[in-house]
């Protein structure tokens, strides 16, 4: 039996990986508020299993992040020895981590905590393996809509993790949770091996025809590879690092990224604690606004060929990074002073209705069009700087929310802090914004001579990317 699109099989897994590596970053700090640990260990009613002191459990919940954000090393080595082959290896130690959870919590809580933190490490390299395929494995604009799927599924996992984690951890117990995903991914490590080689013309179930297309594909990358255009394909680590666009990109995502942490992390605390909104619904409020941002993606995709046929390729996509961000830092240093939650969905829901734009144009996809073969490289890098608010974070907020309870305006100082805390998130978006248009008009030159356009698409020409014509 031969198929037809046998590449849509492989984007398919990768985007699979992607929700299930998105939805298990949940099960963690879900499994110790459902009786994984106690909460007051000399409390002999107390239901939960582990007696663990608040720094590991603090250590075991962002270990993943500490890893993750090394993902510019992870992406690197894959870089070397190949992502296909990067890619099997990942998944197959995030499997076996994510099985084995809830062994290695009882035996040691360090040891649990450091397996989290490598299974940060080797994920770090799923979203650049996603680049890769799209590269290798699409024609034409099909490497854009693959890195769109990408976004659609961070979102999948991101609202279904907290829903359907809580559920399967209320009626079954914390373990379960590490098991299905654990399992779910041992099963694509399986098809993997079966049904992804590292080159498609290896592939035994690819029809004729798509075989044949991806010959001429491999063709033309080597004649352009191997011509005058060659240099702008491969280059080197500290040619990369020496793109001032590349350190645009780092300031810009660290910005968006305190934007975006704080509505999945914070948010839902603070409506529980000052609102007193009930877990469960929160978990459906959460559901619901990642629903809005896959909407978002579908849409902001669908308009971007009208705009572009409106605008300059560029303005456009500069435009996708940089107003939806200035509106989403307002909105969540705007979030504790609207007062009720009723006042605050309205806000979230345009907030995560702009979060679609970067997997529409905006930064993620505008990366790959850059430079489709070093993409993954550079996504490493942008990530990995990126990702580092996503541990400084929790640091920060707990640093401006401690207030002595001794005293007597304990409860007014408690509520300041936290409103601060919200504000200077919005603050440090912003001001990732305007470095952003420092950046893009100190670097306008070089943003219209691209240094590494050159794109192969399955015509058999070698094209330069829009932006600079």
């Amino acid at each position: 039996m031969a198929f037809n699109h046998y590449r849509y099989i492989v984007f398919f897994l990768g985007a699979f990986l992607i929700f299930v590596d998105a939805y298990a970053r949940y099960i963690a700090p879900l499994a110790m508020i459902g009786g994984m640990v106690k909460k007051n260990c000399s409390d002999p009613l107390d239901k939960g299993e582990l007696c663990w002191s608040e720094q590991l459990q603090a250590n075991f919940v962002g270990a993943f992040y500490y890893g993750y954000v090394l993902q510019m090393i992870s992406t690197y080595i894959a870089t070397k020895i190949g992502f296909n082959l990067s890619t099997k290896i990942a998944t197959a130690v995030m499997a076996i981590i994510q099985l084995t959870v809830p062994v290695t919590v009882t035996f040691s809580g360090t040891l649990a905590s450091a397996l989290q933190g490598l299974k940060g490490f080797v994920g770090g390299i799923i979203m650049s393996a996603s680049y890769e395929n799209a590269r290798k494995w699409g024609f034409g604009d099909e490497g854009r809509m693959v890195v769109s799927l990408t976004g659609l599924m961070i979102y999948l996992g991101l609202g279904t993790g907290p829903f359907l984690v809580g559920i399967l951890t209320e009626r079954f117990g914390w373990r379960v949770s590490f098991y299905i995903s654990g399992g779910a991914i041992l099963l694509l490590f399986v098809l993997q091996c079966l049904l992804l080689p590292d080159n498609p013309l290896e592939t035994k179930l690819m029809s004729g025809k798509e075989k044949a297309r991806f010959e001429d594909k491999q063709k033309n990358e080597k004649s352009a590879k191997d011509g005058d255009q060659g240099t702008k394909y491969k280059v080197s680590l500290l040619c990369l690092l020496k793109r001032p666009y590349l350190y645009v990109f780092c300031v810009y995502h660290f910005a968006q990224l305190t934007v975006y942490y704080p509505e999945f992390t914070t948010v839902p605390f603070y409506f529980n604690k000052f609102w007193d909104v009930e877990s469960e619904k929160l978990s459906y409020l959460t559901l619901g606004l990642s629903i809005v941002a896959m909407i978002s993606v579908i849409l902001w995709k669908s308009l971007l060929p009208f705009m572009d046929s409106k605008f300059s390729w560029l303005t456009i996509r500069v435009t996708f990074m940089l107003i939806p961000v200035t509106i989403r830092s307002v909105i969540v240093a705007l979030i504790p002073l609207s007062g009720s939650l009723g006042a605050s969905i309205p806000l979230l829901v345009v907030n995560n209705f702009l979060m679609g734009t970067l997997f529409a144009g905006g930064l993620v996809t505008l990366n790959y069009d850059l430079d489709p073969f070093n993409g993954p490289l550079v996504w490493g890098v942008v990530n990995g700087a990126g990702q580092i608010a996503g541990f400084l974070i929790p640091i920060v907020r707990e640093a401006m929310t401690r207030v002595d309870e001794k005293r007597g305006d304990y409860e007014e100082q408690y509520r300041m802090r936290w409103v601060w805390f919200f504000v200077l998130c919005g603050g440090v978006g912003l001001t990732g914004v305007f470095s952003a248009v420092v950046g893009f008009l100190g670097f306008r030159s070089l943003w219209k001579k691209h240094p590494t356009l050159a794109a192969v698409d399955d015509k058999d020409v070698v094209v330069e990317n829009k932006a600079a014509a």
